[in-house]
């Protein structure tokens, strides 16, 4: 099978498993297929995390080693080389704030079973995800400027433009933007 068929093919069996639990879950709640059934979300998340970590014999498994070694070389980035597949793999990372905070609430409503609870703070967890994922930006970005900077032979200029400068003052604003909002839902001020 080609692999753009194979994978069109794990997402509409994965879109499949959502809306066969969407649609119990759904007649469950308005009563019409009643059960003391309370982990549908729950089951989901299960499903999409095991599919993506735990090797199947039956589905080949390089893509699956390929993410998680990118994911591991993510998390080490700060220390190592940053190239522009780590790079873009976090700028896809920080875009993944709403599933993350999802992700957060079921495992906080699992756990605790209070869903005021969760709701409340699923989103301090949402902001710090994003602040960490923008750090590893600054982070990329200052490790990407200085690089240039020592290539250049006139070291004492600075482009203001430069790509990894303007990244890193718009993750610094993100940054900034992020801890508003956490101070805001205190209602500090």
């Amino acid at each position: 099978m080609p692999q753009s068929k194979n994978i069109f093919v794990k997402a509409a069996v994965l879109t499949l498993v959502y809306l066969i639990l969407f649609v119990l879950y759904v007649m469950d709640i308005t009563g019409h297929l009643p059960t003391d059934f309370e982990f549908f979300g729950e089951v989901f998340w299960a499903i999409i995390l095991a599919y993506i970590f735990v090797p199947l014999p039956f589905v080949d498994n390089s893509g699956r080693l390929s993410f998680v070694k990118l994911l591991f070389k993510v998390i080490i980035s700060p220390c190592g080389v940053t190239t522009f597949l780590i790079a873009w793999t976090t700028e896809q990372l920080i875009s993944f704030n709403q599933p993350m905070g999802d992700f957060f609430y079921t495992i906080c409503y699992v756990s605790r079973r209070d869903a005021s609870w969760c709701l409340k703070n699923s989103s301090y967890f949402s902001s710090a995800y994003v602040i960490t994922m923008y750090f590893y930006r600054i982070i990329a970005n200052s490790k990407n400027y200085k690089a240039i900077l020592n290539a250049r032979a006139d070291k004492s200029k600075c482009d203001p433009l430069s790509p990894p400068l303007l990244s890193i003052i718009r993750s610094s604003l993100s940054v900034l933007t992020a801890v508003i909002s956490i101070i805001n839902r205190q209602k500090l001020f």
